[in-house]
């Protein structure tokens, strides 16, 4: 069976069959550093993917010793995938997000690299200050704030002003910010505006060259039907503007969404 097919038929119904809380966040987390110590490789990686699955549907806020618990796990990820400093920067995160937490000696030994990187870590860190309107909420590692680092991973939640995430995440430092779903819904429903009036603006303009080069065909002493061309074509160019600034300001109003 391939890696691919036994993903399908074996990790995805179980992931399916699962509640989607913040226990079992917790809960897939702390399978995976139980499978480290156990030395089990594929089950570790199929823990992690759990866990991945988890914060993908998970609708609740996750508090910072859940956040620093996900860090650590994913640390271990990275160390395993032979990313150094993706693991030594989670494991800063994690110490970040809970300043008082310990580590087991026996998922990070004395000396181990990992634990160097979190005994070491300090809860000062540099951010940035993110952007978003006024009624959207984020948590940053278990925090609502609009300060995120960027010099580590973060456990990124963005939701609304009721309180409930509709979006959760690690962001690496390099990653955006993700937008809620209704954001995306805008964005393509303003898509096919601006595309739709667009298309009708070249239509329009189309029809009123047509007209102006049958008005150009007339004879010179045909005045009612000069003067109905000339009106006609000017009612489609007016139209076709419209049209046009219509899809230019739906196309601007797509780029400054957040």
């Amino acid at each position: 069976m391939s890696a691919i097919s036994w993903m399908v038929f074996t990790i995805l119904p179980a992931l399916a069959a699962e509640p989607c809380d913040v226990e079992s966040v917790v809960a897939a987390s702390q399978a995976a550093n139980a499978r480290v110590v156990a030395s089990d490789v594929l089950g570790f990686e199929r823990d992690v993917m759990r866990l991945q699955a988890q914060l993908e549907c998970v609708k609740a806020p996750l508090p910072p010793d859940v956040a620093a618990e996900v860090h650590l796990t994913l640390g271990l990820w990275h160390w395993a995938h032979s990313e150094d400093e993706l693991a030594t920067a989670s494991m800063r995160a994690a110490r970040r997000a809970a300043p008082t937490r310990l580590l087991p000696d026996d998922l990070f030994p004395q000396g181990d690299a990992l634990r160097v990187a979190f005994d070491g870590a300090t809860t000062d860190h540099p951010f940035k200050l993110v952007r978003a309107p006024a009624e959207r909420v984020i948590w940053f590692d278990g925090v609502i704030t609009r300060e995120r680092p960027i010099d580590t991973p973060t456990l990124v939640q963005v939701g609304g002003q009721d309180g409930i995430p509709s979006v959760s995440r690690v962001l690496l430092p390099t990653d955006p910010v993700p937008s809620p779903p209704w954001v995306h819904k805008q964005r393509r429903d303003l898509a096919i505006v601006s595309a739709t009036t667009g298309a009708a603006a070249i239509a329009l303009y189309a029809g009123a060259w047509a007209v102006h080069q049958q008005f150009h065909n007339l004879p010179g002493d045909d005045i009612p039907a000069l003067e109905r061309d000339r009106a006609t074509a000017n009612r489609l160019s007016i139209s076709a503007l419209v049209s046009a600034l219509v899809s230019v300001g739906t196309g601007v109003t797509i780029a400054v969404l957040r």
